[in-house]
């Protein structure tokens, strides 16, 4: 690999870019007589301690509803909103009224959730390689679509990740999401570079290609099997198939 001299820097993508995340190695439940990899059993067992008049099945149909409900309001104006407010939301489901003790309650679901979310959270196996080839020679940069920094900022320490990125920025801090300009932005100002100096990779072809492409940066599609963009969409610079081939491209 030589250097691409058009770019200083390489902004990556995080969830299926530089970090796996395996559901198989969540808790398996059994749930109207069928097994899931959930975080639900973990959530309800902090919401039954304080409500015991639910049972599982009823809650695990909340849960699921009140998560598409979330996701689908940040979806609808590419704002972040934290994950506390996903488990408010299932209380409210419940027929709880908010008030101080449920958002305290909805605190520790949330908490509950994410340290069990966290068991299926790793390193791509040949993310370390990738980084390790660029690090010194790019100037590196992170961005995050995720509800919950305390998990990302902790899961990056852990992986000993830290030293290779100079900005690391998360939707939860910032209260956009990708693919809004405003979260790239936040990313170069951090890095106090410009637009055409970096390039983004990442998989999420309407999130991570057409964001950063509406920024002003060239992109970098991880395009995984089975994956589609839309005719009349912004393309990418380059289309890969896997991380370690962006070492062909910089």
């Amino acid at each position: 690999m030589g250097v691409n001299t058009k770019y200083s820097a390489v902004i990556f993508d995080l969830f299926d870019t530089i970090v796996d995340f395996h559901y198989s190695k969540l808790p398996l439940v059994t749930v109207n007589g069928t097994g899931v990899h959930t975080t639900g059993r973990a959530v309800y067992e902090v919401f039954s301690a304080q409500y015991n008049g639910v049972d599982f099945e009823r809650f695990y149909d909340v849960f699921k509803t009140s998560f598409e409900e979330f996701e689908e309001l940040k979806r609808s104006d590419q704002r972040e909103y934290p994950n506390m407010e996903r488990f408010v939301l299932l209380l409210k489901n419940l027929g709880i009224d908010p008030g101080r003790d449920s958002a305290e309650l909805a605190g520790r679901m949330s908490s509950a959730h994410m340290n069990t979310l966290r068991l299926g959270m790793e390193m791509g196996y040949q993310s370390r390689g990738v980084l390790d080839a660029l690090h010194g020679k790019y100037r590196l940069g992170l961005i995050s679509n995720f509800d919950h920094s305390p998990t990302i900022r902790s899961l990056i320490g852990d992986l000993n990740l830290t030293k290779y990125f100079e900005a690391v920025i998360i939707s939860a801090e910032t209260g956009w999401r990708k693919p809004r300009r405003e979260i790239f932005n936040k990313c170069l100002d951090q890095m106090d570079i410009e637009a055409a100096e970096a390039v983004f990779v990442g998989d999420n072809y309407e999130a991570d290609i057409v964001g950063a492409k509406s920024a002003g940066m060239d992109a970098i599609w991880i395009r995984k099997k089975g994956a589609t963009q839309d005719a009349d969409t912004t393309l990418p610079d380059h289309v890969i198939t896997s991380l370690p081939e962006i070492l062909e491209v910089l």
